[in-house]
């Protein structure tokens, strides 16, 4: 009897603590179709992923307006074609979509570190090196492991 408790014990414990590893803070990030979308939305989730261990969740906006799904709170941050009063961008690259933050990332204690982390991400990002990956992923290039080699070859990870 005392073994199969201690047992019982054990797997609760072990049980427990897996399915609690599932679970963590998360971001849901607005983006449009395409190999760009996707190249841009790699190098936000992988380097917030890395950096502070928030995850991200894709959310193609497929043709709603990104400004009002950031100002409506069913999206945290997203990619838009311009800036949208009210809302803070992130990432501003020439010729890109600039990353849109609406005030989760801002403002709640669970995210402090999105922030700092995105602006630092778009401080050493360039539109040339964005659109090389864009260019390596539609010759047939995994989009995540490219972004990861290219992330970590330049020392950010």
């Amino acid at each position: 009897m005392r073994r199969l408790l201690a047992c019982s014990i054990v797997a609760l414990a072990l049980g427990g603590g897996i399915a609690w590893g599932c679970f963590g803070p998360k971001l849901y990030v607005g983006t449009g179709a395409g190999v760009e979308a996707e190249v841009l939305y790699e190098l936000v989730a992988l380097y917030l992923k890395e950096k502070t261990g928030i995850e991200t969740v894709r959310v193609e906006l497929e043709g709603r307006d990104a400004a009002e799904e950031l100002q409506g709170e069913r999206l945290d941050l997203a990619f838009a074609p311009g800036p949208a009063p009210g809302l803070t961008p992130l990432i501003e690259l020439a010729g890109l979509p600039l990353l849109l933050s609406g005030r989760r990332p801002l403002e709640d204690i669970q995210f402090t570190t999105a922030g700092p982390a995105l602006r630092r991400l778009g401080s050493k990002l360039t539109p040339l090196q964005v659109r090389d990956l864009c260019a390596r992923v539609a010759a047939g290039a995994p989009v995540k492991a490219e972004v990861r080699r290219f992330l970590t070859e330049a020392r950010w990870l």
